[in-house]
């Protein structure tokens, strides 16, 4: 027998059992299936009349009395404490509703309740109060997933420093000191609630390797640090209803000529470059095990915010050819996600601000701008110039200026920059 006839026989005998089934179903009325599914895995099943003509949303309801066994689903469902007739399944759900095998209505929610008929049966309903959520997440479905890409070397990764030191000049160009200095407090004391702890948001999630959550301080180079995910976060998640998702990957000490050299400039691939893409496919094809709370409907990936140069500043060889790899770098990349003329934002390699006349550090400075004015760029590649967000060591943590004299405002300021100018790209694709 061919392989296919025996998966087409099973779904033949599917289609017969449930038109024999329907053929007890009295006029005006039709037979359906409720599922609940959770990770791929279906978790409870059952089938139930209903009127032709009922809404949808009266159908959570009617689902809600039709009694199931929670045998299968088990390992997930949680007794909640203290009453024996109610549990949990935690996590995200889906729940649907079909006939035959057309969906009639569908919702997904973070967690629901199920009721037991009685204390020594295994058979469970939907609780009365989960109709109410489940009509409302059907009134109001999830959007997309708007997800931003993060990408460069030690300055994306981001040294700027949280908390206020008085040994380290006085804390001068810390987050906390930006956050209560009359000069700066209008534009940071936002970031603290009103207990004095740094706040979150949940409408815009982070991935950065090992680490993953709401946007906040602590995802630069460590647990008090921030790189330029903060300001961008927080920019780019007034420009959108729908849930934001950021993923950094940076390392320090790459550079674009050896690191995160691009398939197409020729010669052995980076290692950086491969690595980035890895992580990248991980947290996509991952998000409901890293974010189990976060609902949508979709994943569109938005843009790339790129960061990154010092190592082929101090090369005179990658220098030179700086321009090239870029330009190589953001079509491979496009390529790599499957979307073309993805935006791409490059920040400027801007340390030491305008005073700064190394011949090494102008020359690459030039090459990064002159990428986003190549004709191919033009609309879809921007670039930010940040040799306005350079803080002297006087109001600074450090003098250590390569990585921006660990200033928190100037990291806060590069971020916010990358989005404002990712937010004129998506402007302008849309106007098209």
């Amino acid at each position: 027998m061919p392989r296919f006839i025996l998966p087409l026989l099973c779904g033949c005998l599917l289609l017969v059992s449930f038109a024999l089934q329907s053929c007890g179903v009295p006029p005006g009325q039709k037979l359906l299936r409720f599922e609940v599914e959770q990770n791929g895995e279906l978790l409870l099943a059952t089938s139930f009349d209903a009127s032709d003509r009922v809404e949808k949303e009266q159908l959570w309801k009617e689902a809600s009395e039709v009694p199931v066994s929670v045998e299968m689903a088990s390992a997930r469902v949680n007794s909640l404490e203290g009453n024996p007739l109610m549990a949990e399944i935690p996590g995200r759900v889906q729940l649907r509703i079909l006939h035959v095998d057309r969906l009639e209505t569908e919702a997904v929610l973070i967690g629901i309740r199920l009721q037991r008929l009685a204390a020594d049966s295994n058979a469970w309903s939907l609780a009365p109060e989960e109709v109410a959520r489940v009509q409302q997440a059907v009134s109001n479905p999830p959007g997309k997933l708007r997800v931003f890409i993060l990408a460069g070397q030690s300055n994306m990764v981001g040294s700027g420093i949280v908390a206020a030191d008085v040994n380290r000049n006085d804390g001068k160009g810390t987050l906390e000191y930006l956050a209560r200095s009359e000069e700066t407090r209008e534009r940071f004391s936002g970031l603290i609630d009103e207990n004095g702890d740094w706040r979150s948001r949940d409408d815009v999630l982070i991935s950065y390797f090992e680490r993953s959550g709401p946007i906040t301080v602590g995802y630069g180079a460590g647990a008090g640090t921030i790189g330029p995910e903060l300001g961008f976060g927080w920019t780019i998640g007034e420009l959108f209803e729908d849930p934001v998702l950021l993923i950094k990957v940076a390392w320090g000490g790459k550079a674009i000529g050896k690191e995160f050299r691009p398939p197409s400039a020729g010669g052995e691939v980076g290692e950086s470059y491969t690595a980035m893409f890895a992580e990248i496919r991980r947290v996509l094809d991952d998000l409901d095990h890293i974010f189990p709370e976060l609902i949508y409907d979709e994943v569109e990936l938005m843009g790339i915010a790129w960061h990154q140069g010092w190592n082929d500043r101090v090369n005179q060889a990658f220098n030179d050819v700086y321009e090239e790899n870029l330009s190589c770098f953001i079509r491979d990349a496009r390529k790599e996600l499957g979307v073309a003329k993805l935006p791409f934002v490059i920040a400027e390699t801007g340390m030491s601000g305008h005073e700064e006349n190394h011949p090494r550090a102008v020359s690459l400075m030039k090459a990064q701008a002159a990428v986003a004015q190549r004709d191919e760029f033009r609309g879809n590649v921007a670039f930010v110039g940040t040799k306005d967000f350079w803080r002297d060591k006087s109001l600074s943590p450090s003098g250590q200026a390569y990585h921006w004299n660990n200033n928190a405002e100037t990291f806060y300021l590069i971020g916010e920059g990358m989005a404002v100018a990712l937010e004129s790209l998506l402007a302008a694709r849309q106007l098209k």
